[in-house]
């Protein structure tokens, strides 16, 4: 059987890309052949995320002890080693462990994918997922990975004579320790099995036929699934999308787009080059406008189908770290420095909790001092389109709530 890990086309971990774009596979496979792309993807970034599972995998089953790990990688994975500790002590006796646990995929029962954590007995499932890149931040909320690797391990279980109803609750979680706005907490998406398979997991397996039978032709871009698409930086119609509807004054590709013969355009040399020339100036510009569109939406304006939302609150941290030092007087300074930088809220508290006196515990004077001690800003507003479910900060006057009257508008 094919593991995952040797790129199957319909995997897992490109479920976003080939149910968004039901022809991405074939036309992925075509630019492979002509030689547009590497037939070999894997990065400097890839190998290092496989490393990094490696590690915590071999921690995690006791074939190695935490101190063994490099500290490159300890720094990040032992937040992820405690959780999965932690999931696995909440679910108490008779629970069942796994980490690194190939299953069959439930659409597909020739392949396999890996499964990083699970555990799973009486009060539920739960699945971890680690995520070691640092740029694209992923999202537990509906993730088709995660549903795909629960559906499937609980098929697994099933044929082994394991029992689940409906109503069975699933957990599924995303740690992801280096991206710049984690703050020491995991991703949770929780559901019912009954809903995962029912609903979600039909879905899916849709998505995969209509997938298997798409040609090259049937590309339908978009963020979600273009963003991993290893024919993401050749692919002449998400050109054609991003640019489809603007004005012939501002649109490079000017002029009415043939979406038939687009899908057969192959980028040349030359569009190479012009690219490279104007790249860092059409992505300026294209910020700039952003900006500006959100300030003037910030300012009472109305622009229809558009809104912004507030950002979320920032990540935790200290307002004086001479005073926290004081505070925190009694953790060694190789403990709470990393190397010369205060380690941040989140990460101070995993220190405490390793030394047997976690936050909670403190006495009332030290967590008045820390509550005086972490600030915690507000985001920036962000810029959305009109149909995003969150609510608006700015309400103006002949906005247009409508998604119709939005479709107009573009």
């Amino acid at each position: 059987m094919t593991p995952e890990n040797t790129h199957y086309a319909w995997g897992a971990s490109a479920a976003k890309q080939w149910r968004g774009c039901a022809g991405s596979v074939a036309y992925i496979a075509q630019c492979k052949a002509a030689g547009m792309i590497p037939a070999k993807v894997d990065t400097a970034y890839s190998l290092e995320g496989t490393e990094a599972h490696d590690w915590a995998d071999r921690c995690l089953k006791g074939d190695i002890v935490r101190s063994e790990i490099p500290e490159s990688f300890l720094e990040h994975l032992g937040g992820y080693i405690d959780y999965a500790d932690e999931l696995a002590e909440q679910m108490h006796g008779g629970a069942t462990v796994f980490t690194e646990q190939k299953v069959p995929l439930y659409y597909n029962k020739s392949v396999h994918g890996t499964i990083d954590f699970a555990v799973v007995g009486e009060k539920g499932i739960n699945i971890l997922d680690l995520k070691y890149g640092v740029g694209e931040k992923v999202s537990a909320e509906g993730n088709d990975q995660l549903a795909i690797y629960a559906i499937s391990l609980v098929e697994l279980l099933q044929s082994q004579g394991h029992k689940f109803t409906k109503t069975t609750p699933v957990t599924m979680a995303i740690y992801q320790p280096r991206h710049h706005s984690f703050d020491g907490t995991a991703e949770v998406w929780t559901t019912t099995l009954g809903e995962l398979m029912m609903q979600i997991g039909e879905r899916i397996f849709e998505s995969y036929q209509v997938s298997k039978a798409a040609d090259a032709t049937q590309l339908t871009p978009s963020y979600d699934a273009c963003r991993f698409c290893d024919a993401r930086r050749v692919c002449a119609t998400r050109v054609g999308a991003m640019f489809d509807g603007l004005p012939d004054e501002i649109n490079p590709l000017k002029g009415e787009i043939d979406k038939e013969q687009i899908a057969k355009v192959e980028i040349t040399d030359a569009v190479r080059v012009r690219i490279a020339m104007k790249s860092k100036e059409i992505s300026k510009f294209f910020d700039e406008l952003n900006e500006n569109t959100l300030e003037l939406i910030e300012a009472g304006q109305s622009i229809c189908g558009l809104k912004t939302i507030d950002g979320g609150k920032g990540n935790r941290r200290w307002s004086s770290e001479s005073e926290v030092d004081k505070l925190l007087r009694k953790i060694p300074a190789a403990e709470k420095y990393a190397p010369k930088k205060l380690l941040s809220p989140a990460q101070i508290e995993k220190v405490l909790k390793k030394n047997g006196t976690p936050l909670e515990k403190q006495h009332k004077r030290f967590l008045s001092r820390w509550d005086q001690l972490v600030t915690q800003p507000e985001g920036s507003p962000k810029l959305v389109l009109e149909s995003d479910p969150r609510p608006a900060r700015v309400t103006a006057a002949g906005n247009f709530e409508d998604e119709i009257a939005e479709e107009d508008c573009l």
